[in-house]
């Protein structure tokens, strides 16, 4: 293809393997272009000789893009720390339907009515252990360990997520600079399991 004037050339990579630049192309007019030593196309590998060779002045140094502000990492951070949460929780409630869960509040009432007066009517639970063939103080005792285990395990990652999201928050409010923000938002993770 025949081209006459080439300019604004600059290098498009770090390794120099690239050179992007304006090309006047007969016929088609002044077009943005990318140049490799080994271009598929003639005129591709032409120009990128010829740039280097200087013949079209210096070659504009490789500038890297911006990478995102603060407020951007930031939000990726919560969005990371909410999906690892959202995993962890949905892990606790792997094998249930959601039919089920949507009757553990009467569940947790029921039993914790009784742990705190065990003449508590609990006819929810009594309906259960009906259908279950298990007595009613056996399905009041395993509701009640049940409340307890996902208690404590609710407490664990609840408390997580809202600590790492303290972190991520305290990490915008200090005065540090990109790369130190960068640094230390990296350095907030969700615990392996």
């Amino acid at each position: 293809m025949l081209y006459s004037n080439v300019n604004n050339v600059r290098w498009a990579n770090q390794a120099q393997t690239i050179i992007d630049c304006e090309v006047e192309f007969e016929g088609i007019g002044l077009a943005p272009f990318s140049a490799t030593q080994v271009d598929i196309h003639g005129h591709g590998s032409e120009i990128f000789g010829r740039a280097v060779a200087g013949e079209f002045g210096s070659i504009a140094p490789y500038e890297a893009p911006p990478g995102p502000d603060l407020d951007e990492l930031v939000a990726r951070k919560l969005d990371d720390i909410n999906t690892a949460f959202s995993a962890a929780a949905g892990a606790l409630l792997a094998g249930y339907p959601i039919e089920e869960r949507l009757t553990w509040p009467t569940q947790q009432a029921e039993a914790l009515a009784w742990l705190a007066d065990s003449n508590a009517p609990t006819p929810y639970l009594d309906g259960l252990a009906v259908q279950r063939g298990i007595t009613a103080q056996d399905m009041r005792e395993r509701t009640l360990q049940a409340v307890q285990a996902w208690t404590a395990a609710s407490q664990q990652l609840v408390g997580t997520r809202q600590a790492l999201r303290d972190a991520v928050l305290a990490v915008e409010q200090a005065e540090l600079s990109a790369e130190q923000a960068r640094t230390a938002l990296d350095a907030i993770q969700w615990p392996a399991s």
